[in-house]
């Protein structure tokens, strides 16, 4: 039987840089409904207003019309692991000029699409394009803003 990286316990996957804190533990529990609620509303925002790419990283663009996905990655990471690479379900940049945040693609575009914006360190996004060895989640912590993209050209 083959066993991908993505389905090994998390203490045997590889670990991202050395420069980025793991996340806090909060037990079994996990965030409650309304402490999702507050992070979706305190990362929602313009496309004008989303910072600016910091130097070092590359911007994830995921774009989703369930309001439960976007709960779930707010909760717990993008999951990519059924789709054996990160690039599977979001699109890469590496200048600020260059994003897009809408997609022409009517599955994802229209009444309810929404972008769920992720930075993370260049290093880092070869690893999740490796499928042999990537770790099948982008982590929560990673998210930069939400936004309604459902009009966006």
């Amino acid at each position: 039987m083959l066993i991908l990286p993505h389905r090994l316990p998390s203490l045997l996957r590889p670990s991202l840089s050395n420069d980025q804190s793991a996340p806090e533990l909060q037990g079994d529990a996990g965030p409650s409904e309304h402490d999702v609620e507050n992070k979706i509303q305190e990362l929602t925002t313009s496309i004008e207003n989303i910072p600016l790419l910091r130097e070092g990283f590359v911007r994830l663009v995921h774009i989703t019309k369930d309001l439960n996905s976007v709960r779930s990655i707010l909760t717990n990471g993008l999951d990519y692991s059924q789709q054996g690479m990160l690039m599977s379900t979001a699109r890469a940049f590496a200048d600020n000029k260059d994003v897009r945040y809408y997609s022409d693609d009517p599955r994802y575009s229209g009444k309810g699409a929404t972008a769920v914006i992720m930075d993370i360190l260049q290093v880092d996004l070869r690893l999740h394009n490796d499928p042999t060895r990537s770790p099948g989640v982008v982590p929560e912590r990673y998210v930069v803003a939400v936004v309604d993209v459902s009009t966006a050209h």
